[in-house]
């Protein structure tokens, strides 16, 4: 029975935290450590962390001030002893049998990782995601088209062919390091430039068809609201894509991705409701001449559908309030 380490950061995450560690501590596999990092929490998370260190003698908790979640992860690798490593967030919650059913998977199939499915949790209805990737054993070159097809975009589903999360997944040990360091220094999108190192890394990896992580929505997310550091972020994500993919496998897809993020961004700008629309309009102008504004807009726009292609050339043309009033009506795209 191999040591599973279950690194889970916590920031203000109180009324989802309680859920989250009685799924944790009553797995049905019960060899594991339990590494609580509260990042600076100021909702009274820290307190819950500390009376389930006292219910449970394999929990280690450590209390830092707030660094964000990519390296709060690496911090509690860092004291890990695991053989494998998974990571948990503090407002999700697994299946009782999750990381028995994984840990058997991973011995059956001898793979370097493994991923489960998961619920989306809305106001306690849960909602099934498609797979992403599709169920089933990857060997190296399995990995490799799967980067070269649709890692980044898929035309079809029009968002990334691999979910963009490091949660759901057991990962062999000498892996892990790597994977959370690239991510160190980003607010959003770490996990899936981790993702990216891990697949390059790998030899090999399975895809379940069990759903046994619940991934809750909530308002107030991090990577949900308005956050102007995202602009300089993304700048960052582009140029470690770059780095992490010494092979090109990713050609093609990065333009697509770019118009994707910027989409994202502009909504972002357009919905900050503490500026007037005109200083919302002014700030996404301020980015004009980014990376991430040239990869998007210097393309192939061949790809895109009407509703793609309209948005690219308000976009591309300025007509930032015209997009303004077409996002509202449209509602909501996801882009991870």
């Amino acid at each position: 029975m191999p040591l599973v380490s279950v690194i889970i950061p916590v920031y203000n995450v109180a009324p989802y935290l309680t859920a989250c560690l009685e799924s944790v501590i009553n797995q049905t596999y019960s060899n594991l450590e339990i590494i609580l990092v509260n990042d600076g929490s100021t909702d009274g998370s820290e307190t819950i962390c500390k009376e389930y260190v006292e219910k449970d003698n394999r929990i280690l908790f450590f209390d830092q001030e707030n660094i964000g979640v990519a390296e709060t992860r690496l911090n509690a690798f860092n004291v890990s002893q695991g053989q494998l490593i998974t990571f948990v967030d503090g407002d999700d919650y697994l299946a009782p049998d999750a990381l028995r059913l994984m840990i058997d998977t991973l011995h059956k199939t001898n793979v370097d990782m493994v991923s489960c499915q998961f619920y989306e949790v809305y106001d306690e209805i849960l909602n099934k995601p498609y797979p992403r990737p599709e169920v089933g054993f990857y060997d190296k070159l399995s990995i490799i088209n799967k980067l070269k097809t649709n890692f980044l975009y898929d035309k079809k589903t029009k968002i990334a062919g691999v979910t963009g999360y490091l949660c759901g997944r057991l990962i062999k040990r000498k892996y892990v390091k790597e994977v959370l360091e690239v991510g160190v220094g980003m607010v959003h999108s770490e996990d899936q430039i981790g993702i990216l190192k891990l697949l390059y890394m790998i030899n090999s990896m399975f895809v379940m068809k069990n759903r046994l992580y619940y991934y809750v929505m909530r308002k107030g997310q991090a990577t949900k609201v308005y956050n102007s550091k995202y602009w300089h972020n993304f700048e960052i994500y582009f140029k470690k894509i770059k780095e992490i993919d010494v092979c090109n496998y990713l050609d093609g897809q990065t333009n697509k991705r770019a118009f994707m993020m910027l989409k994202m961004l502009i909504k972002m700008e357009l919905g900050n409701d503490h500026l007037t629309i005109f200083q919302r309009i002014n700030n996404i102008n301020a980015y004009r001449y980014s990376n991430l504004f040239n990869l998007a807009i210097m393309q192939n726009t061949n790809w895109m559908n009407s509703k793609e292609n309209l948005q690219y050339k308000l976009i591309k043309n300025g007509h930032l309030l015209l997009y303004y009033i077409m996002s509202r009506i449209r509602g909501n795209e996801k882009y991870i």
